[in-house]
């Protein structure tokens, strides 16, 4: 294939990504027009599925694409397979990510007060570079996996199960790559020992998430031994010793529960049945309908995984005092817990509305029983 063609087809697939972006910035304002009397906690979980959504069709059009003209020499000619999965995957993850962070920046326009974003040019890089790793990732994982993709649905199963487990223990590498983080400064180094000496942990290291003022995370990345604790400046700069103490045991009992074990849990019971249906195994409304229960129940699993964390972690610092938390860091994060928050079967986390409820009643039931 000549060089001016080859040019040439790259130009189209890069036009190709602007109309996408400009179509899911598009939906993405259309959306977030719609949820402007929405509660801000399912605001967030659609402009979650709009981000997401947007940024999974746009990069798998062009991952398939790139990846069938390098099969037939129409794009790209490489010396072996391997190079042409590697750039299939790129092309993919950095469509993803502009797409995603096209989607992210047109919500945000009619729903400014969406909680956790800030400036639009800071929100687009944060999607943009969060987004591009994610799925370039995702995709060389996929392409790896043809091997197991003959072998047939339960070697895939023993494969994403080994990922998974993999991705647990490099959590804390793959957080610092996709995002902006630090070393924390003297007077946070100082602060931090003072909460985590309350909270009577001590991760292996701490780091500190750049996210802006709006932005207000405490995370807990990697197995047992190396674990990581990422603090956000936003939750430095806005919620007290005693909220960051709170939020920390909350995010140690969730470990200790293994919740990300749960999580790959979930993909392989997902990615079983559905591998089957392609492969022919199954017929397709019963490879679906199966994966639709484990994607629920597993979804449901998680969340109530996350109420026992709670529940652990209330008998460490009492359970109107992890209550009171989570409303300070709610509202230093722009939630307003006010009204229904709505159905969230797909997501991973109960509502804070919930959280917080269920930890009051325990007080006042304790309170009851003295």
């Amino acid at each position: 294939m000549s060089l001016p063609l080859t040019i040439a087809l790259w130009i189209v697939l890069a036009v190709g990504v602007g109309i996408a972006a400009g179509i899911a910035a598009v939906v993405g304002h259309l959306s977030g027009r719609l949820a402007r009397g929405w509660t801000d906690e399912s605001a967030a979980r659609a402009a979650n599925v709009v981000t997401l959504g947007s940024a999974f069709v746009a990069g798998l059009v062009i991952w398939l694409v790139v990846g069938a003209s390098a099969d037939v020499e129409s794009v790209i000619s490489p010396e072996s397979a391997v190079v042409a999965a590697v750039v299939a995957a790129v092309a993919g993850g950095v469509t993803a990510g502009v797409v995603g962070a096209a989607a992210i920046t047109g919500f945000a326009r009619p729903r400014p007060d969406l909680p956790g974003v800030g400036e639009p040019a800071t929100v687009r890089r944060q999607y943009a570079r969060y987004l591009s790793v994610l799925f370039l990732l995702v995709l060389l994982l996929v392409a790896a996996l043809e091997p197991a993709i003959r072998a047939g649905p339960l070697a895939i199963g023993g494969v994403v199960a080994a990922v998974g487990v993999g991705l647990w223990v490099l959590g804390p590498f793959l957080l610092v790559v996709s995002s902006s983080t630090r070393a924390p400064t003297d007077a946070e180094r100082e602060r931090l020992k003072r909460v985590l000496g309350a909270a009577e942990f001590h991760p292996r290291s701490v780091r500190i998430l750049e996210g802006g003022d709006e932005y207000v995370s405490v995370r807990l990345l990697g197995a047992p031994g190396g674990r990581t604790l990422f603090v956000s400046s936003g939750a430095l700069e806005a919620v007290d010793d005693e909220t960051v103490c709170a939020m920390v045991t909350t995010r140690r009992a969730q470990a200790a529960y293994y919740h990300p074990l749960a999580v790959v849990a979930v993909l392989v019971a997902v990615t079983v049945p559905a591998v089957a249906t392609v492969t022919g195994d199954l017929p397709v409304p019963v490879g679906l309908a199966i994966s639709a229960v484990f994607v629920l129940g597993g979804l449901w699993a998680i969340r109530r995984l996350r109420l026992a964390a709670d529940d652990r972690a209330a008998e460490r610092v009492g359970a109107e005092g992890l209550a009171t938390a989570f409303e300070r860091a709610a509202d230093a994060a722009g939630f307003d817990l006010e009204g229904n928050p709505g159905r969230n079967w797909l997501s991973t986390a109960p509502a804070f509305s919930t959280r917080i409820e269920r930890l009051r009643a325990r007080s006042e039931a304790a309170s009851d029983r003295e």
